[in-house]
C-alpha cells in the first residue's frame, strides 16, 4: 500500500491536543450562538482564521466562554473525540484541558462532563480518552496551587496529569514549582509546553525544577547545543505538532524549508518524538495530515511511520495493559 494509505489504516495515539482547540467549527458556532458570544463570522470554513499566535489564544479565549456549562464541555469532548477519530483514525488520546479558563463551572464539574463525554465517544465510536488539566501561565502561581489543590480534592482516574501551556514570555516554568512540586507529591504526571516560540532554557527547566516527564513542542532547544544535549540524554519523551512548529518557524509565511524546522531535526536527531495535532480544529489539521506531512518531507520509509506511531504509545501515560493492546492494535494494521 502508499504511505498515504498506511497511514489513513494506522490507529493512532497523541498526546497534545487541547479541548478547547479541538471543538468542530460547527459545534463552537452553535454553542457561542446559544451564550450570545459574538464570532466575527457564523462561516465554519473561517470562525477559525487567525493571523498571529495572540489572535489564535484570543480565538481560544472564546471558546472556553462557549464551554460554559457541563452539557456544553460534554458536548464539546464528545464532538472532538468523534472528528479526530473520522479524520484520523484517533484511538487514544492524552487531552489538555484549561479548568481555571472556565469560570462558569467548577473544577468538578467540568471534569464529570468530560468524562460523560468520553465515555459516550468510546461506548459509540471505540476512541478512548484520558485527560491533562493545564495551568495558564497568564494566570499566578496561585492559582496554579489552587488547581492542583482541586485535582488532589477531586480525584478521578480519567484526570491523569497537569501540564502548563499559554505564552512562554509572560509565565516561565520557574513561576511554578509550588504547583508541579504538589502535584508530584500525590502521584500527579507532570508535562510542560516548553520551547515553543524560541526559549530553549524553558526545556531544561521544565524538566529539572517542575519534574517533569514529558515535553511539549520543544523545538527552540534544536537552537541550543547544551540545552538539546540535555533533553537528549535525558530520554524525555516529546509530543511535536507539525503544522504548529511550521506556522512557528515561518514555513507558511516566509518560505522556510519545513525539514529545517525544529520538529524536522528532532525527527532527525532519533528524539524520543510523538506526532500530535494540537489544535486540529483551529489551525487546522488532523492526525492523517501530520504523519503524512512529515514522512513527505522528511521521506520516511513505512517502518519510520509505523515507528512514530509506536513512539506515541511508548511515551503515554496509559497503564500497561491498554497500552498493550493498543501495540496489538497497531501491529495488526500494519501488516
Amino acid at each position: 500500500m502508499s504511505i498515504d494509505d498506511l497511514i489513513a489504516r494506522l490507529p493512532k495515539v497523541e498526546l497534545h491536543c487541547h479541548l478547547e482547540g479541538s471543538v468542530p467549527a460547527p459545534t463552537f458556532i452553535e454553542l457561542a450562538a446559544g451564550h450570545g458570544i459574538e464570532l466575527k463570522t457564523t462561516d465554519p470554513e473561517h470562525v477559525y482564521d487567525f493571523f498571529s499566535f495572540l489572535e489564535f489564544l484570543d480565538l481560544y479565549y472564546q471558546v472556553c466562554d462557549a464551554l460554559a456549562t457541563p452539557a456544553d464541555i460534554e458536548r464539546g469532548v464528545y464532538d472532538s473525540l468523534v472528528h479526530g477519530k473520522a479524520t484520523g483514525n484517533l484511538r487514544y488520546r492524552e487531552m489538555f484541558f484549561s479548568p481555571t479558563n472556565h469560570s462558569q463551572v467548577s473544577y468538578g464539574q467540568m471534569v464529570d462532563a468530560m468524562v460523560s463525554g468520553i465515555k459516550a465517544a468510546e461506548a459509540d465510536h471505540g476512541v478512548s480518552c484520558r485527560l491533562i488539566a493545564d495551568i495558564n501561565r497568564r494566570q499566578s502561581p496561585q492559582v496554579a496551587v489552587q488547581l492542583v489543590e482541586a485535582m488532589i480534592a477531586h480525584p478521578s482516574e480519567y484526570v491523569i496529569g497537569l501540564g502548563i501551556d499559554d505564552d512562554e514570555a509572560t509565565g516561565p516554568p520557574e513561576m511554578f514549582v509550588d504547583a508541579f512540586t504538589l502535584a508530584g507529591r500525590h502521584g500527579i504526571r507532570r508535562t510542560a509546553h516548553a520551547g515553543e516560540l524560541g526559549v530553549a532554557a524553558n526545556v531544561r527547566t521544565s524538566l529539572e525544577l517542575l519534574g517533569c516527564e514529558r515535553i511539549d513542542h520543544g523545538y527552540a532547544m534544536t537552537r541550543d547545543p547544551e540545552v538539546f544535549a540535555f533533553a537528549r540524554d535525558s530520554g524525555v519523551h516529546f509530543t511535536g505538532c507539525w503544522f504548529v512548529n511550521n506556522f512557528h518557524e515561518g514555513v507558511f509565511t516566509e518560505g522556510v524549508d519545513p525539514a529545517t524546522t525544529g520538529l524536522a531535526q528532532m525527527i532527525r536527531a532519533g528524539l524520543p518524538v510523538s506526532l500530535s495535532t494540537d489544535d486540529p480544529t483551529m489551525i487546522p489539521t488532523d492526525l492523517n495530515a501530520e504523519y503524512a506531512s512529515v514522512a513527505a518531507t522528511l521521506g520516511l520509509d513505512e517502518a519510520a511511520v509505523v515507528g512514530l506511531a509506536r513512539a506515541a504509545i511508548d511515551g503515554s501515560w496509559a497503564d500497561d495493559s491498554t497500552k498493550a493492546t493498543l501495540r496489538a492494535e497497531l501491529d495488526a494494521a500494519a501488516r
